[in-house]
């Protein structure tokens, strides 16, 4: 099974649409709990990358709350199996982040996906504290 991984601004698009109350188009056929755990697994990501314990720990808690954030969107949405649905998409955007270089965290997909998941999580009211 593949799955596919839109780029971040396709999301703040959806994001920009919901917020503004109308639809963003053809960009309403990727689920936000998929977006969710992509965000995820984005981190699970970034906190295989880091050095400092404190920030690993950080990262890692960060990625079990968009896990979560993930798996109640979700079933919310209706998803058949969701926490499958979740895994899923989680492990499949951290296998393309492992399959990076090290330096992928230099490049504008990075930032854009950085970006992407800080202004749903604060859209959603997720908080990471």
């Amino acid at each position: 099974m593949s799955f596919t991984v839109i780029k971040p601004f396709l999301g703040a698009c959806l994001l920009a649409g919901v917020l503004a109350g109308g639809v963003a188009g053809p960009v309403l056929a990727q689920p936000l709990s998929q977006s969710m755990a992509q965000c995820a697994g984005l981190h699970v990501w970034m906190s295989e990358r880091v050095s400092a314990p404190e920030r690993q720990q950080k990262l890692a808690q960060m990625a079990t709350i968009w896990r979560g954030e993930a798996l109640r969107q979700a079933q919310a949405e209706g998803q058949g199996k969701p926490a499958e649905f979740v895994a899923g998409h989680l492990f499949a955007m951290l296998e393309t982040w492992r399959g990076k270089s090290d330096f992928a965290v230099l490049n504008e997909e990075f930032r854009d996906w950085v970006n992407y998941c800080g202004s749903l999580g604060r859209s959603r009211g997720i908080s990471f504290e």
